[in-house]
């Protein structure tokens, strides 16, 4: 809805978080394309299907998270499937190495290094609130 009404939109995204689709409708192997990342940055077209109505066209931007960053997603990922009682996946555990947003912000006014900044602060902000 805030799309067709002119706004813009900045969400973080999960590599198993939509039907990824490119420009063909074809889908996405998500991992794939991670492993697949030259300099450990994404940033490309990809396309959200949809139940209902045409494949939302958004930007992917992706980057690699410094190792000691992605060693504690991993384990969080852990944690997290042992409290929930099921086994992590590989797949989960390698996206977990990437922060993957999604943007309908263009390329020339935000670029890869100014969103992946943004999401870092964003993320700071959010951990320094959730230990008061």
């Amino acid at each position: 809805m805030c799309l067709r009404l002119g706004a813009d939109v900045l969400v973080r995204g999960k590599w198993k978080g939509a039907r990824w689709r490119d420009k063909n409708g074809q889908p996405i192997d998500f991992l794939a394309m991670l492993r697949a990342a030259k300099n450990g940055r994404i940033d490309r077209p990809i396309f959200v299907e949809r139940k209902a109505g045409a494949n939302l066209a958004l930007r992917l931007v992706a980057v690699r998270k410094p190792e000691k960053a992605a060693e504690e997603a991993r384990r969080k990922a852990r944690r997290d499937a042992q409290r929930e009682g099921y086994q992590v996946s590989k797949g989960t555990l390698e996206a977990a190495d990437w922060v993957i947003l999604l943007t309908s912000l263009p390329p020339d006014d935000f670029s890869t290094e100014r969103l992946s900044s943004t999401s870092t602060v964003c993320d700071s902000a959010s951990n320094s609130a959730s230990n008061v």
